[in-house]
């Protein structure tokens, strides 16, 4: 499933690419787009990460086992999806960001049984993934001579 994952992510990326091109409004749209995405995976990098990074080292060291990461990732995962649907893009792609970009170790540090409960999670949520876009997707065009 991770594999399909992936590949569903990397096409997902090429076809966000086309569409940007296609979609109108010329290079400056497309590059503009592209732009707002880069700025996006920045921010999450320069401004998101550390301050998480640094909470979740503060709560290891405290020693209290705690479900507050747990909390944060949730809410970081659907910030990034909305963040990444507002940009045009889909929300997989803020989810995928976001979950690549977050401090593992430190997670591991407060409650290594955060990765178990986010994997539980995604052997869920990843097939109705796939079942949604398979719903979304319109047959209705295709013909013999397309």
């Amino acid at each position: 499933m991770t594999c399909a994952a992936g590949a569903d992510v990397t096409a997902w990326t090429i076809l966000a690419v086309v569409v940007a091109v296609v979609g109108g409004g010329g290079q400056v749209h497309t590059y503009l787009r592209l732009a707002e995405l880069i700025l996006f995976i920045a921010v999450l990098v320069v401004v998101i990460r550390p301050p998480l990074k640094a909470a979740f080292t503060r709560l290891a060291a405290k020693g209290a086992s705690s479900r507050l990461p747990l909390f944060f990732i949730i809410v970081g995962l659907l910030l990034s999806a909305c963040v990444t649907t507002w940009l045009g893009y889909h929300p997989i792609f803020g989810a995928f960001i976001f979950g690549a970009l977050m401090p593992k170790e430190s997670i591991l540090k407060v409650d290594p049984e955060i990765p178990q409960v986010l994997e539980q999670a995604s052997q869920f949520f990843v097939p109705v993934f796939f079942v949604t876009i398979g719903l979304s997707v319109n047959l209705s065009g295709l013909s013999a001579s397309g």
